[in-house]
């Protein structure tokens, strides 16, 4: 499914489960589709309003010159949830897509159920372990490059057809939307108004995860209202692919109390 926006934007999507349930919106990492939720779509169950959703530059999306800021990812997804017919969601936000949601429910708290957070940043200031990752990519960018990545993303290489999968996804980003992209997540203050923040939140963090610190998964939990951490033990920073059947049930453990 696509959904068009204005600026001709189309943005890819997947949706499953109970239509007139409250939207949880899934929102991807830099470089990943709304394919990469794959495995713990499959283990939600029917009551789950599900819908995964690929932003604009990534993917099959509609790549525009500009655009690429967390307040302009934001920005979609308040069009995408009006095509919806939706006036809030429960928002998932994995990595840097985390930032995304925490952009949006600053912004805009009225529009926001709940909020998960999948091994999701606070902020990308100042981490070292970011710099590398676009610092010196140009087109057409190999895929061994990402093929590195996923090994330090996750303690364990994924199956094969799900790695190549994942790959395909990287190398459809052009070396110019990953700059942006990382330069719009790195310039994100989000984090200095969660005060504003008003729903509930989970945070779900890997206990190996190279990227995102303990201590700042807690400040958030702390910060947030409702705010719970739960720890995943040997996990890496996208344990979501490694650990898909604990991650929907936790989501939907989550949404029902809701």
């Amino acid at each position: 499914m696509r959904a068009h926006l204005s600026a001709r934007l189309e943005l890819p999507y997947a949706e499953q489960g109970d239509p007139a349930a409250v939207p949880v919106v899934l929102l991807p990492g830099v470089g990943d589709s709304h394919r990469i939720f794959g495995p713990v779509l499959d283990h939600l169950p029917p009551d789950v309003h599900a819908v995964a959703l690929t932003p604009r530059g990534h993917g099959d999306a509609t790549r525009p010159r500009t655009g690429y800021g967390t307040a302009d990812l934001a920005g979609d997804l308040a069009e995408f949830l009006d095509s919806l017919g939706h006036d809030d969601a429960v928002l998932v936000g994995a990595s840097s897509g985390g930032l995304v949601a925490q952009r949006f429910a600053v912004d805009r708290p009225d529009r926001v159920r709940g909020l998960v957070f999948l091994g999701a940043p606070v902020t990308l200031r100042d981490n070292p372990e970011v710099e590398g990752i676009t610092a010196e990519l140009v087109d057409p960018i190999e895929p061994d490059h990402f093929r590195r990545l996923w090994t330090y993303l996750l303690l364990e290489p994924p199956p094969a057809p799900l790695l190549d999968m994942l790959v395909e996804d990287n190398l459809k980003v052009p070396a110019r939307v990953w700059h942006a992209l990382f330069d719009g997540l790195v310039a994100d203050d989000s984090d200095r108004d969660l005060a504003a923040v008003t729903a509930p939140s989970l945070t779900l963090w890997g206990d190996r995860d190279p990227i995102v610190p303990l201590a700042e998964q807690r400040a958030r939990a702390e910060a947030l209202p409702g705010g719970r951490l739960i720890v995943y033990p040997d996990a890496g920073h996208c344990f979501y692919l490694e650990h898909p059947a604990r991650v929907a049930a936790d989501i939907t453990a989550f949404v029902r109390a809701l």
